[in-house]
């Protein structure tokens, strides 16, 4: 019974990564067809920050972040209540990309100086981000077989 409860929470958890990453891909949509270059997008941060006012940039920024803080929170848990699959296991194993992701949460979810090691330019990491895309995919895969069966 615990580890279907167990199963059932990182559930809920993954889904609320999954709501993140879905409105982050809405915002990004926005942002691309906005015809507007990266180098004047990413400009435009420094300007809502100094003004403490949200723009598509920094909404769409910090639902990734969300997204990925709340995917690590997944991984945290899945870890700690030892639950095993090989897929993710195997995913896991890149050791570098799983701190890069704790890092980053760590930053995202604690008040850091907004330049901190650990702040790293998510957007313009695409190899991390499809792990996490593969993580993501893996872990709602071995949660589902954990789930009762119709």
């Amino acid at each position: 019974m615990l580890e279907l409860r167990r199963a059932y929470s990182l559930s809920f958890g993954l889904l609320r990564s999954d709501a993140a990453y879905e409105k982050f891909l809405h915002e990004w949509s926005a942002l691309l067809r906005s015809g507007k270059n990266l180098q004047q997008i990413k400009t435009s941060k420094v300007s809502a920050a100094e003004r403490v006012k949200s723009n598509t940039f920094t909404r769409t920024t910090d639902l990734l972040a969300f997204h990925l803080s709340a995917l690590y929170a997944v991984v945290d848990k899945w870890g700690k209540w030892k639950f095993t699959d090989p897929q993710v296991h195997s995913l896991l194993r890149n050791t570098g990309y799983l701190k890069l992701l704790k890092k980053y949460r760590n930053t995202i979810c604690h008040v850091e100086l907004y330049n901190a090691k650990g702040t790293l330019d998510i957007l313009g990491q695409p190899k991390i981000l499809c792990w996490t895309k593969k993580l993501s995919e893996a872990l709602r895969r071995a949660i589902r077989i954990r789930m009762p069966q119709d």
